[in-house]
Order: C-alpha cells, then sequence, then structure tokens
C-alpha cells in the first residue's frame, strides 16, 4: 500500500505540473518571453494574422494539457485507487505519450534558438511518471 500511495503521489505531482502548462497556456494573451527569444521579435512586433495564430496553438496546447489532466484524475479516482491493473499502466503510458513529444520540442526550440524554455517542469513530471510506474510495478 505504501507504493502505491509514493506512486500515486508522484502522478499528482506530474499533474500539477501539467496543470500549471494548462492554466498558463489558457490564460495568456500573448506569448511566453521564450518564444520572444526563439523569435527574436517582441509580440507588438508580429502582424495580427500571426498573433492570432500563435495565441490558437497555444490554446490548444493548453486545453489538450486540461484534457490530459482532467482524464488522469479521473484515472486516478475511478481505477487506480481502486486498484485496476489497466490503470497501472494506463497513466504512465499517456504521460510519456504527452511529456517525450513536449521534451523534445523544448529541446527542439532549446537547440536551435536563442531561448531557453521551461525545461525542467514537464522533465520532473516525465521522470516522476516513469518513477511512479516502476514504483508501482516493483517486485519486492
Amino acid at each position: 500500500m505504501a507504493r502505491s500511495k509514493l506512486a500515486m503521489f508522484l502522478y499528482v505531482f506530474s499533474l500539477l505540473i501539467m496543470l500549471g502548462f494548462a492554466v498558463t497556456y489558457l490564460t495568456k494573451t500573448e506569448f511566453m518571453p521564450y518564444h520572444a527569444d526563439a523569435l527574436s521579435t517582441q509580440w507588438q512586433d508580429l502582424p495580427k494574422p500571426q498573433q492570432i495564430l500563435i495565441l490558437a496553438l497555444m490554446k490548444v496546447v493548453g486545453g489538450l494539457a486540461l484534457a490530459f489532466f482532467t482524464l488522469a484524475v479521473w484515472v486516478l479516482v475511478s481505477a487506480y485507487w481502486q486498484g485496476q491493473k489497466w490503470a497501472f499502466w494506463a497513466l504512465p503510458i499517456c504521460g510519456n505519450i504527452a511529456g517525450i513529444p513536449t521534451l523534445y520540442a523544448m529541446y527542439t526550440v532549446l537547440t536551435n534558438t536563442p531561448a531557453e524554455p521551461p525545461i525542467l517542469p514537464p522533465l520532473l513530471g516525465l521522470v516522476a511518471f516513469n518513477v511512479g510506474l516502476l514504483v508501482t510495478h516493483w517486485k519486492s
């Protein structure tokens, strides 16, 4: 039971990071400072159509992060905590499906532009999802 609680803590930690990204991207009215660095331009210097497109993409990312957060919380409460075996795999698999492309995208921006995206939070979230998987399936 202690391992299950530790894994649950790790999943909640990861999901709170995801919720932070969701809220940030859903509520922003302009791009992030690292976006300005990546593009070497300021928000107000972008043509209106580019501003609209970037904000739309940010809202999509935020919405998908919020959807994943909501679904994962539901799985935690309704299946994982009840001991349903499929949930032990579903959470970390979905966490990796969301986290690996996120890190890849941030790494691409980090290595190909002057920007420094916030790579640490999604990295910590991805590590926590995978440690949660190991804790859940570790044979004593």
